[in-house]
């Protein structure tokens, strides 16, 4: 096979590059073209299968208005290809904005519903709208929840969409077992493992800790999103940890076996929240650890289906404290016992369907 297919990223990622690595990795042909942010000692791109070339430097905070601009350079080096031959796939509406106008079949990529920034309600559902048209007009959409597909279109999705859900990296199958630690009701472990952004996270953990005292809050993960504020009130208590970045996918058996509950609670005032599947779902899964979750999310929906934890809003003292005080051994045996029963197999990312259908365009 030598089918060509060039790749356009707006925010360069992990999960983007072990994308590109699986079509490299497949047999395709791969360019690929993305931004450069004006930040120091910052990578884009970690992988010697392929280069990442610039197709200019814009500020980390740049506007919407220069993002439009930035949408030229992409029809100029559309022209360079010939279309016929050629798949275009683009992540994220930043850059697929442009996809209809060009002429060109192509793959787009949502992995967060980018409409959820703007305040105001006209302009987010023109934008919605303006998504739901890109969708239409793609050869195929990759989506990384079937909760966006829900948003959009309830249970009569277009037939174009393929599901790419946020699993673990196959590598994790490979790596060596750490032995959970033993459960114990009188000092639970709560743990979060990731970019630690969101303020539904740190206000479960202030309360936890608080009332708490006797059960620990463990942080692993980026913290330069943390106003000093936030900061400071964490440090404030002895039970919780920072423990800082870690090695993905090295580290996590390390990090989970270290845990009795997973804490996924992200921010519900905005839709992406509400409708993502977060990759911490699958981690904790695959590494048998019972989860906790914010309320009315999809995540939510099948946490409860699985019966693999539970949810709690983090905002509301009296619903943590009657949640947490519920946990006994038997209710923590029967999550566990509940996880176990999960192939392993079933949690770890799988591209091959969308490679297949790539293939056949």
């Amino acid at each position: 096979m030598n089918k060509k297919i060039v790749f356009f990223v707006f925010d360069p990622s992990p999960r983007i590059e072990r994308r590109i690595e699986a079509f490299i990795d497949a047999g395709f042909d791969v360019d690929v073209y993305g931004y450069k942010y004006d930040v120091v000692n910052v990578e884009y791109c970690n992988s010697p299968k392929y280069k990442y070339n610039v197709l200019a430097t814009i500020p980390h905070a740049v506007s919407y208005k220069e993002r439009v601009k930035g949408l030229s350079l992409i029809k100029k080096v559309v022209r360079q290809y010939d279309k016929n031959n050629t798949i275009f796939y683009f992540f994220s509406l930043n850059v697929a904005a442009i996809a209809p106008f060009l002429s060109i079949k192509y793959v787009y990529e949502e992995s967060d519903m980018l409409f959820d920034r703007f305040g105001k309600k006209m302009l987010r559902n023109g934008v919605i709208a303006y998504n739901k048209y890109v969708i239409k007009k793609s050869a195929v959409t990759v989506m990384t929840s079937e909760g966006f597909a829900q948003f959009y279109y309830g249970n009569k999705r277009p037939n174009n969409i393929e599901f790419v859900l946020n699993k673990v990296n196959r590598k994790c199958l490979q790596l060596p077992k750490v032995e959970k630690r033993e459960f114990d009701v009188s000092h639970i472990r709560f743990g979060f493992a990731g970019n630690i952004r969101y303020e539904a996270t740190l206000s479960l953990a202030s309360i936890i800790a608080r009332l708490y005292p006797q059960h620990e809050f463990h942080f692993f993960g980026n913290t330069e999103s943390l106003t000093n504020e936030q900061k400071a009130v964490l440090s404030s208590y002895p039970n919780i940890f920072n423990h800082g970045l870690f090695k993905n996918p090295h580290d996590l058996p390390m990090i989970y076996a270290s845990m009795d509950f997973c804490v996924c609670n992200y921010d519900i005032t905005g839709i992406n929240p509400r409708y993502a599947e977060p990759n911490k779902l699958y981690e904790a899964l695959f590494f048998d650890t019972p989860i906790i979750v914010s309320p009315q999310t999809f995540i939510g929906k099948k946490v409860k289906e699985q019966k693999v934890g539970f949810e709690i809003d983090s905002y509301d003292e009296k619903l943590v404290k009657e949640a947490i005080e519920s946990i006994d051994e038997k209710m923590y045996m029967d999550l566990r016992s509940n996880i176990k029963n999960i192939s392993k197999e079933s949690l770890v990312a799988d591209n091959s369907a969308l490679l297949n259908r790539v293939k056949t365009l």
